[in-house]
């Protein structure tokens, strides 16, 4: 446990942090991975390359230091970050190293202010913060259906709509069991490549027991891997996934789920709304497009017609999904859970609209994949 000095010293240093916590973390990742090249392995090469993950990692540290009184503030995000970093493989070993680079780059941007009492603070607070994180991955690792990253042939690829690929994944081995909502992470080194590129995707529909997982990808620009995999990967392939991880996931006292997707973010959707209804839950789908003909799912959605609510929204034609819109599709007077999936800018969007329309803020659970206000440091 941290004593009040050390909390109170590490308080001190929010204004610092908020103001300088960019420039300590990119300090951070290029001496770290100057002394450690080989955790290039674990880490997102594009969010490093982009400098989104040293904006997301700056917001962490200052989240754990405004929250250094009472560290369980944390742990949704806590669940959320363990998970990615179990899909990684990141290991208690890995901590030390980063907190001492963490440490190392607040006394560099510091300065002459590092007093001997602040890098004395910040590395207990660093310390009882990555116990935190080492604990809750410790009981995730016990639950993964197979250890590390293991190939998978791939079965079938379908290219529904130009730039965007399906692809079927099978193994040898048990696959255990899938919930709707998870995701995997593929792992590739292409040739001439010195360190491995990670990335997660939702699975889209699972057969345990032909061993079988289902994602679909949507091509980024200077993605390395949805590259690969919308251009090059073809059936015979062979491609390591770690376990399925994530939490979410349908809660289980919810009556009615409203699921709300957009584009690709409709893919991790997809099975929780076949499960939900196949709860016997009252279920409403709300799919955003920016064009219609982007539905890269329309044959796995077909069935699902008659048996849950689906409402389309067209931001080319109707505009964005706001509050007044969801008051028109929804009845806020009744309980309801709500799950978005989509990139940030439409998660956050549609979030703040469920809050003006009457929604509750706990009652509203999220998936993104692009670098988050909090966010994995390996990510």
């Amino acid at each position: 446990m941290l004593d009040e000095k050390t909390k109170e010293i590490v308080k001190s240093t929010i204004p610092f942090l908020q103001d300088k916590g960019t420039e300590i973390t990119g300090i951070f990742y290029q001496n770290m991975f100057k002394a450690h090249p080989e955790l290039l392995n674990i880490f997102n090469q594009n969010n490093q390359r982009e400098g989104t993950q040293s904006k997301a990692l700056a917001n962490t540290v200052l989240a754990a230091a405004m929250n250094i009184d009472d560290l369980s503030a944390l742990k949704p995000h806590v669940i959320q970050i363990g998970y990615k970093h179990r899909a990684l493989q990141v290991k208690p070993e890995h901590y030390p190293i980063v907190g001492h680079h963490l440490i190392e780059a607040i006394g560099i941007v510091l300065g002459d202010t590092a007093t001997d009492e602040i890098i004395d603070a910040w590395t207990a607070a660093y310390g009882e913060i990555a116990q935190v994180f080492i604990d809750a991955e410790k009981e995730m690792y016990k639950e993964e259906a197979w250890h590390d990253f293991k190939p998978f042939t791939v079965i079938s690829v379908e290219k529904p709509v130009d730039g965007f690929v399906k692809i079927g994944l099978q193994s040898d081995f048990g696959i255990g069991k899938v919930i709707p909502g998870e995701y995997i992470t593929v792992r590739i080194k292409k040739d001439g490549e010195t360190y491995f590129s990670n990335r997660h995707y939702s699975i889209y529909a699972a057969d345990e027991t032909k061993n079988q997982v289902h994602i679909a990808i949507r091509k980024e620009n200077k993605g390395i891997i949805s590259n690969y995999l919308t251009q090059e990967v073809k059936p015979g392939d062979e491609i390591c996934l770690s376990a399925p991880a994530g939490d979410f996931c349908l809660a289980e006292n919810s009556q009615t789920n409203v699921l709300i997707s957009s584009g690709i973010g409709m893919t991790p959707i997809l099975p929780m709304a076949k499960a939900s209804q196949e709860q016997g839950k009252k279920t409403i789908w709300i799919q955003n497009y920016r064009q219609l003909a982007d539905n890269i799912f329309e044959k796995e959605v077909a069935p699902l017609r008659d048996k849950v609510e689906i409402i389309t929204n067209e931001t080319s034609t109707a505009g964005r999904i706001n509050a007044e819109k969801l008051k028109n599709w929804l009845d806020f007077s009744e309980p309801m859970a709500f799950y978005l999936c989509g990139r940030p800018e439409f998660t956050i969007g549609v979030k703040n609209a469920l809050i003006e329309a009457g929604a509750s803020e706990a009652d509203i659970y999220y998936e993104v994949f692009d670098a988050p206000k909090m966010a994995t440091i390996f990510d």
